[in-house]
């Protein structure tokens, strides 16, 4: 079946499983306490968790999305920044923040429902959450776990690293085959 612009859409059936995954997600996230909503079933702008049913046939990722919907001041107050052409303001730098923290924070409540959801590798909607089913379709060993992007630091005292660091005595000086190929002249 072909949209409009010659697109082949999913069949009926396809769409009908896809539909049934998303009112999973739903009723995950609405558990979790948030408001959350499918795209399909509501036309106002209004905050929370908006669950796309994707009607593609041919899918490069998922075929239900999560995607986070601040107020909409926020991201008005954001397009106002932007416009002006201050793409380092507060609001700005806000409205990602909160999406990001939201992108991880609705994947690690879907992964504790049982359903696969992953970060998007989309540049054009890097926020958005995929969700592939439900855990307990895959064996035990492929079932995915959450890995954060990089590991929380740890903040230590002075003076936690002695021992582990040697510098030597030399280190002020330059060595010599630093000086020949990239033509340094020590300072």
């Amino acid at each position: 079946m072909k949209d409009a612009y010659g697109f082949d859409h999913a069949s009926d059936e396809v769409i009908a499983v896809r539909a049934e995954l998303a009112d999973e997600v739903v009723q995950a996230l609405q558990l979790a306490g948030l408001p959350t909503f499918r795209s399909d079933h509501v036309s106002e702008a209004r905050p929370g968790a908006v669950v796309h049913v994707h009607r593609d046939a041919d899918l490069a990722s998922a075929a239900v999305s999560v995607s986070w919907r601040g107020d909409g001041r926020l991201a008005e107050a954001a397009r106002v920044a932007v416009a002006a052409g201050d793409l380092h303001s507060p609001d700005v730098r806000r409205l990602g923040s909160v999406g990001l923290h939201m992108q991880d924070s609705l994947i690690r409540i879907l992964l504790s429902a049982g359903i696969i959801a992953s970060l998007s590798n989309d540049c054009i909607d890097p926020g958005d959450v995929l969700v592939f089913g439900r855990q307990s379709e895959l064996p035990p060993g492929l079932r995915p776990t959450y890995v954060p992007l990089s590991a929380p630091v740890e903040r230590t005292g002075r003076g936690s690293l002695r021992g582990r660091i040697h510098i030597t005595h030399d280190s002020d000086e330059w060595p010599e085959d630093a000086v020949g190929p990239f033509e340094l002249t020590p300072p």
